[in-house]
């Protein structure tokens, strides 16, 4: 019985160690350096650029293809099927038929040049697709505010509206990217600050626009409307995260209503670092604490 004991033990052991290796190979490091992260590395490869980034289709098998049609609720956005494929392409390829539920894209861009590469999706079949980047925190110190900025790239526009839901732009879809961290695997949390809106609706929030050109027709292959909107600010998190736990972070691109084709879009120049509190110096405690001291005993003798 001991034996078998033993056994199972080590079997568990070789489970626990087998997860924790497995969790390691999928994350990158952030350090007092920061995170950068261009995917220019890419090339025409057809691999993500490196270990903390991943990619899942989302389907919450409620409505699906409806269920985000005006926001994405953070509780849909965990789990998901793991996307393998990454399909080289240039953006002036792009054609109705350039959808995928299975895929992302590895897209240059023929504007500024075919080196620039940048992450693209445009999901079908599912809910939406979602770039994942997961960093462990190897700063040495727990933060809990994070400098966060991207560029959000439109490729093509989607397709014109039909009377589904008219708050939305023109293309029956959100507009770019919504961004969801989640803290050592616990829930996610959107950075509402960040959520894009179409340049043709309101925006009381001053939230990051992204302009809407003219949809292509159902079926017909959208032309290349590229536009680059910066997305940046101080994100303050809903708790601290400690030294060696790892912030992972979600953006979002959610499938189009009903029609094709869908919109195209991309992720470049994600930068990220951490703000903490500058520690005052030791010398400035110790001078701080002496001219306490002086102080108390001057008071002592004027009584």
């Amino acid at each position: 019985m001991k034996r078998n004991s033993r056994k199972i033990a080590l079997a568990m052991a070789l489970v626990l160690a087998t997860g924790c290796a497995a969790q390691a190979a999928s994350t990158d490091s952030l350090t007092s350096a920061g995170y950068s992260q261009n995917f220019n590395s890419m090339g025409t490869g057809t691999s993500l650029p490196d270990a903390g980034w991943t990619a899942y289709s989302i389907t919450t098998g409620q409505d699906s293809h409806y269920q985000w049609t005006t926001s994405i609720n953070p509780a849909d956005v965990g789990g998901g099927t793991q996307i393998t494929a990454v399909t080289a392409m240039t953006d002036t390829s792009i054609t109705s038929s350039t959808k995928s539920g299975s895929a992302v894209y590895n897209m240059a861009d023929a504007t500024v040049g075919t080196s620039n590469r940048a992450l693209a999706t445009s999901p079908t079949g599912d809910d939406g697709v979602a770039l994942q980047l997961s960093l462990t925190n190897n700063i040495g110190a727990a933060f809990n505010t994070l400098n966060i900025s991207y560029n959000i790239k439109k490729y093509t526009d989607g397709v014109l509206q039909s009377s589904i839901d008219s708050s939305l732009p023109k293309n029956e879809e959100l507009p770019g990217y919504q961004l969801f961290y989640s803290i050592n695997g616990g829930a996610y949390t959107n950075v509402a600050q960040f959520n894009p809106v179409a340049s043709n609706v309101s925006n009381p929030n001053n939230q990051p626009v992204i302009p809407v050109g003219t949809p292509a027709a159902s079926g017909t292959n959208p032309a290349v409307d590229y536009t680059v909107t910066n997305v940046s600010g101080i994100v303050t998190l809903s708790q601290a995260v400690a030294a060696g736990q790892t912030i992972t972070f979600r953006w979002v691109d959610d499938n189009t209503v009903n029609l094709s084709p869908d919109q195209v879009i991309g992720l470049d120049d994600v930068n990220i670092s951490a703000t903490t509190p500058t520690p005052i110096p030791a010398a400035a405690w110790l001078l701080g604490s002496g001219l306490m001291g002086l102080a108390g005993l001057r008071r002592r003798k004027q009584y």
